[in-house]
């Protein structure tokens, strides 16, 4: 699938998976699937379990080769995570563009994971991340506490049951501005999350304004990968 150039490659943002059951009260936004405020105050969307072609056969030759993959149902954060976030759980801000509803950037995995196990704790949830003194680390996939996406489940999540080259209405290029922060009409900074519209699923910002980690590996091929993300997608959202 071909992405928009994001503003700080190679800063990490995550957007979070949970195998938590709902926290609260979820509600229902027609079109978009129900989103579940949790007890932290973060929104997240209940996605649902299916399938999708994952890859492109006509793109990049890592993207390559397209192939269906199975994803279970998971939570994923609705927005990219907020600076206010960081701060609310007392958490330092690597960012280099400040502002509190900004996107976290310039994030190591090792700042990653510990925000994923702290906002875990924070809600009662067993942490998924094991962090050991090596900056080494492994993930819990039976914890129902937060974690980063798998490859399959950001992809999968991002397409939002669409079939085209991207999630917008359209494949012209020029309204990839009505989704997406990028270098055309960024000017050279990140923005506040949620100002462009949402994908088919009501998740804010899959395109742009900053880089997202994935859980997975780096792998010369969309099917090496996808190994990892098949273990993940057997988390399920109760």
């Amino acid at each position: 699938m071909s992405l928009p150039r994001p503003l700080a490659s190679g800063a990490a943002i995550c957007l979070l998976v949970s195998a938590a059951p709902c926290p609260l009260a979820c509600r229902e936004e027609p079109p978009q699937l129900p989103v579940v405020t949790t007890t932290t105050g973060v929104e997240m969307v209940r996605i649902p379990g299916g399938w999708f072609e994952m890859g492109s056969a006509g793109g990049p030759p890592n993207e390559a080769p397209a192939h269906r993959v199975w994803v279970d149902a998971f939570l994923m954060d609705r927005y990219e995570v907020t600076q206010a976030q960081f701060r609310k759980l007392e958490l330092s801000d690597p960012s280099h563009f400040k502002g509190p509803r900004r996107p976290v950037e310039h994030m190591r995995m090792t700042t990653v994971i510990e925000y994923c196990n702290v906002r875990s704790d924070a809600e009662g949830l067993g942490p998924c991340y094991v962090l050991n003194d090596d900056d080494t680390w492994r993930c819990n996939f039976e914890a129902d506490g937060y974690r980063l996406p798998t490859e399959a489940e950001w992809e999968y999540a991002c397409r939002a049951g669409t079939t085209g080259k991207r999630h917008l209405d359209t494949d012209d290029e020029h309204d990839l501005g009505r989704y997406a922060w990028y270098a055309p009409n960024a000017g050279k900074q990140t923005h506040p999350v949620g100002r462009k519209r949402p994908n088919p699923w009501g998740l804010y910002d899959m395109y742009g304004n900053v880089a997202e980690w994935c859980h997975d590996w780096y792998g010369p091929s969309t099917t090496r990968r996808a190994r990892t993300a098949t273990r993940a997608g057997r988390t399920r959202a109760s």
